[in-house]
Formats: structure tokens, sequence, C-alpha cells
């Protein structure tokens, strides 16, 4: 008998255990999706800036910013998933940020 009300209890909470994990995968979702469309905005308008100013200096051709640009680029690969101290701290202000949004929705 006591299988039987473990089977029954089971059944009852899959569903809740389903819908409070879809819950909460969806505000982080929110979160992340916010986080990355600002950043990626914010980063191809700074681009933008930079290679229309860049190619506007003296002595700066087209073969030659071709190069400054060819190099940044690799160089951004490279330290795209490089840690540094100070993105380790970044990175806990924002699970900070987002674990106080959570809270706040859940109250």
């Amino acid at each position: 008998m006591q299988t039987n009300l473990d089977l029954q209890y089971g059944a009852l909470l899959q569903p809740i255990i389903e819908s409070a994990i879809r819950q909460q995968m969806t505000s982080m979702s929110t979160r992340l999706a916010f986080l990355l469309v600002r950043v990626a905005f914010a980063s191809e308008q700074t681009r933008s800036l930079a290679t229309n100013i860049l190619g506007r200096q003296q002595g700066v051709t087209p073969s030659v910013l071709n190069e400054i640009l060819d190099g940044s680029s690799k160089a951004a690969k490279g330290r795209i998933t490089h840690r540094t101290p100070q993105l380790e701290d970044l990175i806990a202000e924002v699970e900070r940020w987002f674990w106080e949004e959570d809270s706040k929705t859940h109250e």
C-alpha cells in the first residue's frame, strides 16, 4: 500500500517540479536575452564608430585598416574565452543580479 501511495505522490510531484523548472528557465532566459541583446547592440555600435574613426585617420589606408581589423579580430577570438579576475567579478555581479531578479519574481 505504501508503494502505491509513493507512486501516486511521485506522479503528482513530477508536473509540479517540471512547472517550477520551466518557470525558472523562462525567467533566466528572459534575463539572458535582454543582456545579450544589450551587449550585441553596444558592441556593434562601438565597432562601427571605432572603424569609422580609425578609417579617417591620416595615413590609414584601406589596406592598413584591413590589417588592423584582421589583427583585432584574431585578438578578440583569442580573448573571448579567457577569464580574468576582472571578468570573474563581473560574472559574479551578473549572477547576483539574476538571482535578485528571480527572488523578486517569486515573492
